[in-house]
């Protein structure tokens, strides 16, 4: 389920990655009660040349001085982070990056005090990384926006190695077979190939619905919406929604009442004028739904698994055969409330795949998605896996990760310590 309630970096992240914008893009300043020009909403094939001065990285410095959201010690902090991405990439290669609407340039506009830290936090770990062997690929691959994504997944993974303390090298071959990241240890040579897995056409489709269904009509601070979505739409069906909800705001506020707009098995909204707060709760009992607005369900416990267990099958075959290797899948919100509760049902999908390749050593699932409430950071070790959940509240960020032993290996690893060496950088902060 979409929820508004969750906040809007999820949403965020899903209009970059899905090519959904505002009809009038004028700022990315998004706040709570601070929603504009959200009049429209369409789905774009060609986007407008951006303007001059948001070409300019010393515009978002200033930005940056000016964001009242941030104190003086933030501030300070990412500054610091611009200055080593400017310096890993120079001011003219950022500049066309920008120009060409690179992913880099939707977090700077947005804004928001984590956008602004997650890119502070890009120069800070491509600093770290500058004497690596074939840094200089990694750096192109970054720069291209159709690439960013897999880039960045192999960005965190090198990072996380680093910081731990290992001589690392991109991008090596081995008889003819590239793999990704190449981690030294203790005279032994271990094999990452990293890949992410993107969003089904299933949660697309759903999620394009629920946005095209509530974004466009929360920039009236005189009303309030609140409900459900029950299913995913076709298009037609979304205009014709949109049109039924734009004649209840209307009407709502010139009548000062609520409206109900229901489909039964499709869509069950209540548009409320805001002092109408008594009607609104009211109405939200008696339909046993949250204060909230919540989109239809797109997940499947099942198929999901499955298509990360496809995924370890083709990445296997990127690994050389006589040395131990290591696959990673990067994924966004894996289960509906987390993979904690649900982590022996993925085990149990995932690890006949991971036992039946003897060059693999195990297999890691990152799970991440946006989280505004702090959480704890958690540990859990069982015989044939390992679950660890960390928060990054810089980024509101929550990362889950499985990481589940090949047993039937031909590369056998003492739990005691090598594993231990290996896999720290997967578990703590």
């Amino acid at each position: 389920m979409d929820s508004l309630l969750f906040y809007n970096q999820p949403l965020f992240l899903h209009l970059r990655r899905e090519r959904l914008i505002w009809g009038t893009l004028t700022d990315f300043n998004l706040k709570v009660g601070n929603k504009r020009n959200f009049s429209k909403m369409y789905y774009i094939g060609q986007m407008a040349a951006v303007e001059e001065r948001f070409t300019e990285f010393n515009y978002y410095y200033e930005r940056v001085k000016e964001n009242d959201t941030l104190t003086d010690r933030q501030k300070e902090e990412i500054i610091r982070g611009f200055n080593k991405l400017m310096k890993v990439f120079g001011e003219s290669q950022l500049r066309e990056a920008l120009r060409n609407r690179h992913p880099i340039f939707d977090f700077l506009r947005f804004q928001a005090p984590w956008s602004l830290f997650y890119v502070a936090e890009l120069g800070r770990k491509l600093m770290m990384l500058g004497e690596v062997p074939n840094f200089e690929r990694l750096k192109t691959m970054l720069m291209n926006k159709d690439e960013f994504d897999s880039a960045e997944a192999e960005l965190e993974i090198a990072v996380k190695m680093k910081k731990a303390g290992f001589d690392i090298e991109l991008y090596p071959t081995v008889n003819s077979k590239e793999s990704d990241i190449k981690v030294f240890l203790d005279d032994e040579e271990y094999f990452f190939e990293i890949t992410t897995l993107q969003a089904s056409e299933e949660e697309r489709a759903a999620r394009k619905t629920f946005y095209f269904l509530t974004w466009p009509f929360l920039s009236d601070n005189r009303i309030s919406i609140m409900g459900k979505i029950h299913k995913t739409l076709s298009i037609p069906h979304i205009h014709e929604l949109q049109r039924k909800i734009r004649n209840k705001i209307t009407l709502a506020i010139k009548e000062d009442r609520c409206l109900e707009l229901a489909e039964p098995r499709v869509i069950n909204y209540l548009i409320c004028p805001k002092n109408k707060v008594k009607e609104q709760n009211n109405w939200l009992r008696r339909k046993g739904l949250k204060a909230s607005l919540e989109g239809p369900s797109w997940y499947d416990r099942i198929v999901e698994p499955r298509r990360i267990r496809k995924r370890f099958q083709d990445k296997c075959k990127q690994l050389p055969k006589d040395r131990p290797g290591i696959v990673v899948i990067f994924t966004s919100l894996l289960y509906l409330g987390g993979i904690e509760s649900n982590c022996e049902t993925l085990v149990d999908i995932l690890e006949e795949t991971i036992y039946a390749n003897s060059r693999l050593i195990c297999g890691i699932i990152i799970s991440y998605y946006g989280c505004v409430q702090p959480e704890i950071t958690k540990l859990i070790q069982k015989p044939q896996y390992v679950f660890s959940s960390k928060y990054y509240p810089k980024i509101l960020r929550k990362e889950e990760t499985v990481i589940i032993k090949n047993r039937y290996s031909k590369f056998q690893i003492d739990d005691n310590s090598l594993f231990q060496k290996i896999f720290s950088p997967f578990l703590l902060s």
